[in-house]
């Protein structure tokens, strides 16, 4: 079972990414959307609180599991089945409430401008008009056989047009152009939204410290970007492994650094639906948060050489990808006093296509992280666990795009 929750910010939100910043003039960037363990680390901590744990002595390595959430929460070092399991923005809704949720642009869409159809506005004021827009959707097609080699997928993702275009950045799709595009269609442009109407960042001075004198220090000024969500924006979260008692239904969170204030409040408005995959039929893997695999940017299951998924009788081909550049995931370990360690993961809206299957699909999201802790085998450690606690490697499975590939 599910557990949704929606999350809106009472303030600006500082979202940090892996960039440090230090130096004289430096500039901290906001991370939008964030990692999910922005929103675990919050919810679990408000649980703690409501279940009156000593914060300071729960981050302690040998620290108790807390009484009535030990399965749930666990401990720092052996998290229990608490799991985020999907994040998405919601949009602004009428009269300041949350409206429908809205995802990342799954990457093997691309979004083009018509000849002489130029977006209204100018510079940074720039509305993001939808006028003369086209969706267009990446095709799995074969490798010519001079090119096709057995460490890359067995398929490239192709898209031709009859004239020169650049893609746009920028936009995210609703609910509808997501199930649809979950379905194996592709969306329209109407279900298109701009993301300078879900948030914009804002500018902030700061300046340093000496650690000493606890005064400003010379010459040390530094900026960072705060996110400003629209009215009535936020964010969608669903738990796995908890009980929908356990997880707070109303009041207060902090989020982000800084803890700045947040809503949470339960969520029963619509969400993605399931697009009906069927046993051996291709699909498409799409991961909702970042992916922390093992083999980098090869999903777990699947053999890095061959290309072969095999999954709780699954089997499957990985026959082509849209997958963006690699970031990093790090952060900090409250409990050691220490800095995780950095992990390159493949970022959200990473798209895998699945062809030549044997089985139901649906176990390939099933037994995601099994196959991760079977293949670290004595490297699944305290750091894997609370990742996967903190909802990364979240994928929704969908229909392979049209009719293609299906030999």
């Amino acid at each position: 079972m599910t557990v949704w929750r929606a999350i809106r910010p009472l303030d600006v939100l500082y979202l940090r990414g892996n960039r440090l910043f230090g130096a004289a003039a430096g500039h901290s960037e906001a991370l939008m959307p964030p990692w999910p363990s922005v929103f675990a680390g919050a919810i679990r901590s408000r649980m703690l609180v409501d279940a009156g744990v000593d914060l300071g002595r729960f981050t302690n390595e040998d620290a108790s599991p807390p009484a009535g959430l030990g399965g749930v929460l666990g401990t720092p070092a052996e998290p229990g089945t608490f799991r985020v399991a999907h994040v998405a923005l919601l949009a602004p809704g009428k009269d300041g409430e949350p409206g429908e949720p809205v995802f990342p642009l799954p990457a093997d869409l691309v979004v083009v401008r018509e000849s002489g159809k130029a977006a209204s506005g100018c510079g940074g004021d720039e509305k993001r008009s939808r006028d003369g827009l086209e969706v267009h959707r990446l095709v799995p097609s074969p490798w010519p056989d001079a090119i096709a080699t057995s460490a890359a997928p067995q398929r490239a993702l192709a898209l031709r047009l009859s004239r020169p275009a650049k893609p746009e950045t920028g936009w995210w799709l609703d609910l509808d152009g997501y199930e649809t595009w979950l379905a194996g269609e592709t969306p329209s442009p109407e279900r298109l939204v701009a993301v300078r109407d879900l948030w914009k960042t804002d500018l902030r001075l700061g300046i340093a410290l000496d650690d000493a004198s606890r005064t400003s220090a010379t010459g040390q000024l530094y900026t960072s970007d705060a996110v400003a969500m629209a009215r009535g924006a936020g964010f969608l979260v669903g738990i796995e492994g908890a009980s929908d008692g356990d997880v707070p239904s109303e009041g207060l969170l902090r989020l982000g650094g800084d803890g700045r204030g947040a809503e949470i409040t339960a969520w029963s408005g619509p969400v993605p639906g399931d697009p009906g995959v069927r046993p051996g039929e291709p699909f498409v893997l799409f991961l909702e948060t970042p992916g922390l695999f093992p083999d980098g940017w090869v999903p777990p299951g699947v053999d890095p050489e061959s290309l072969r998924l095999e999954a709780d009788g699954l089997t499957a081909r990985l026959a082509a990808a849209a997958v963006p550049r690699a970031q990093v995931v790090s952060g900090w370990d409250v409990a050691a006093h220490r800095p995780k360690p950095a992990q390159r993961a493949v970022p959200a809206g990473a798209v895998y296509c699945f062809d030549r299957v044997s089985g139901d699909p649906a176990a390939s999201v099933e037994s995601l992280w099994r196959l991760i802790e079977a293949r670290l085998g004595g490297g699944w450690d305290t750091v894997w666990k609370q990742r996967r606690a903190e909802g990364f490697n979240a994928v929704r499975l969908g229909r392979w795009p049209g009719e293609a590939g299906r030999d």
